[in-house]
Formats: structure tokens, sequence, C-alpha cells
């Protein structure tokens, strides 16, 4: 039986709230009853439309949704309007989760009312108070942290998986609050394979870069870490 490695995970040196590629993803609440337009983007060109529609009635609490999957019309059980639009549903209050489940990735997604032209927006490359970006870090080595917009950086070591008869499992994912990283500014530390979620606070664009990784040398283990996927904590 042959194993298929997946390339685009394990090559990884840059993760953007505003490029999402795997393991990423950004979440977004939506308190407002109505029709949105979610609009999908792929290094800035748009890709597709969706629909998602928040039911005030509907107890459903998150939706997970496929940035470069394939537009299908028969999502949740339900079509739109229009051909190839999907048509997702969710409970108010509830939350969109966004990721990239295959490819090199790129993607961005903005999503606007239509039920309302004054209502809530929500935009990637601008994360606002609530919004959530989070990943996995696979790679072990010296990270730059940093939120581009307001400029701020702090470095984040991933320390590889040490040897031990037991298999590895890694910690939770680390929370980290924008907020309060900008007033201490100090550097943050995370497990091989060990995820990070990232509470927004203003007009934030999270990216977390690899600058420098350990060398090839005879005392690194060669254990396989098991990757998992950063679990968003809801508010």
């Amino acid at each position: 039986m042959s194993v298929r490695i997946n390339r685009y995970l394990l090559e990884q040196t840059r993760h953007d709230s505003g490029a999402l590629v795997q393991p990423d993803f950004v979440v977004h609440p939506y308190h407002q009853p109505g029709r949105y337009q979610l609009d999908i983007f792929r290094h800035g060109k748009r890709v597709r439309s969706e629909t998602l529609i928040v039911d005030a009635d509907s107890n459903e609490r998150q939706v997970s949704i496929d940035l470069a999957a394939t537009p299908r019309s028969d999502v949740a059980g339900d079509c739109c309007c229009k051909d190839g639009d999907a048509l997702w549903r969710l409970g108010k209050d509830g939350y969109a989760l966004f990721y990239v489940g295959s490819g090199s990735g790129g993607f961005s997604v903005r999503s606007f009312p239509l039920h309302d032209d004054k209502g809530d927006v929500f935009d990637s490359l601008k994360l606002q108070q609530g919004d959530l970006f989070g990943t996995t870090l696979l790679r072990p080595g010296r990270y730059k942290l940093e939120d581009t917009a307001a400029k701020v950086a702090v470095p984040l070591n991933v320390d590889a998986v040490k040897p031990g008869d037991k298999p590895y499992l890694p910690p939770d994912a680390l929370h980290v609050d924008v907020a309060a990283l900008r007033k201490k500014g100090k550097g943050l530390a995370l497990q091989q394979a060990q995820g990070i979620v990232v509470l927004a606070e203003r007009d934030n664009r999270i990216v977390i870069t690899l600058e420098d990784e350990p060398g090839c040398h005879d005392d690194v283990p060669n254990k396989v870490a098991r990757r998992t996927r950063a679990v968003a904590r809801r508010a």
C-alpha cells in the first residue's frame, strides 16, 4: 500500500489570515439573522460566491466551509436562487469556520448582508473583534507572529518532538489575544504540531512566518508528530 504525502501541509512556512493555506482557518460569529453573500477569493481574485442564511429559529451552532472545495448547489439540503451557488444555514449567534481542505491555498473570504446595507461585514483581510485566526505549526523552528496592520510582531518558537517510548500527542491549542499581545510584547512558545488560535481586536491581519529552523543533526528525533487541527474556543 502506497502512502501519499501531503506536501502542502509539510512545506508551509507562512500562515496568513488574509491568504489561508492548509491547515489555517478563520472564524466569524454571525449575530444578526438574515441572508449573507460569501465571496471567496484566491490570490486576490474572486473565484466564487455562496450564500449563508442566519436563521433565528435554527439550532445550528457552527458551519465549516472549505474555501478550496468545488461549489455545490445542495449543501444542507437546500439550493439557492443562482445555479451553482451553495446555501449554508446557521443559527443566530453561531460561528462560520472557513478553512482550506486541499491544494496550495492563498484564499481569503468576505461576507456582507443582502438584507441590510448597514449590517455585519466580515473580511479575513481585516479581522475584527470576535474573529479568530488559527493554524497548526508542523515544522519546528523560530517563527515571527505579527499583525501587519498594527505593526506588532513577537517571536514564536516551536520546539521539535523529543524522543520517547510513547506516541507523541501535541498539547491543546494555545489561545492568544491580540490586545494582550500588544501590551505584553513577549514571545510565545509551542510544541511541534500544537495549534495556535489568535483572537482579533480590530483591523487585524495575522501572519506567522518561519524565519529559521533546526539543521539536520544526528540527534534530531525522527519521530513523526501526529497533526491535529487547532480548535477555536467558543466565546
